[in-house]
């Protein structure tokens, strides 16, 4: 295959990535409701025309943003699982220091409370928020779970969550508290799961 193949096979990929970066940062900027496809298109440096071909409409850019970005969030909690077996603290330490990179990301986070004020309006929203996150709270579940009734493991799993919801909006406000906001993060997530800190 040619280089020039290559490329005319790739540059969909390419385009609907730069389409969704630029829905992104509109989103940010201005919410949901305002923004436009034709908002999108201009700052994607796109045609309205192409710009449709990608996403039939808005909501479906809504869609592949939550999609991608949750689904980035499960496959970082599965490798992070992966990649230690048989020792329950340093998988869980694995997996929170994944989650609260995630939360001490700003640009993120003024875009997922966007989400979840659509998500508040808009069934559908809600309904593919809570799928994915179902997903990501059944794997540690199934890894820290042991010996718990199955009503409390869900309640513990979900507080140490909303722990770092907490986590992303500290550190969206005040991000000079960062360092002691993540540092009782850690500390109650570990407790919610009842897995003491890896020694030394």
């Amino acid at each position: 295959m040619t280089e020039a193949r290559l490329r005319r096979v790739e540059a969909p990929e390419v385009r609907r990535a730069q389409i969704i970066d630029a829905a992104k940062r509109r989103f940010r900027e201005a919410g949901f409701h305002i923004t436009t496809m034709a908002d999108i298109a201009k700052l994607a440096g796109v045609s309205v025309g192409l710009l449709y071909r990608y996403f039939p409409g808005k909501n479906d850019v809504i869609r592949a943003i939550i999609e991608t970005d949750l689904e980035v969030q499960l496959d970082a909690v599965e490798q992070n699982l992966a990649a230690h077996p048989g020792d329950s603290a340093a998988a869980l330490d694995a997996v929170l220091n994944g989650v609260a990179a995630f939360a001490k990301d700003r640009e993120r986070t003024a875009l997922m409370l966007e989400i979840a004020a659509e998500a508040a309006r808009s069934p559908w929203v809600a309904t593919l928020a809570a799928g994915i996150q179902s997903r990501i709270a059944a794997l540690i579940t199934e890894r820290f779970g042991a010996g718990l009734p199955p009503a409390e493991i869900d309640m513990r799993v979900r507080m140490m969550l909303n722990v770092f919801t907490a986590l992303a909006l500290n550190t969206h406000d005040k991000p000079e508290d960062q360092a002691l906001a993540l540092k009782l993060t850690m500390q109650m997530a570990r407790l919610m799961l009842g897995v003491e800190p890896r020694e030394g």
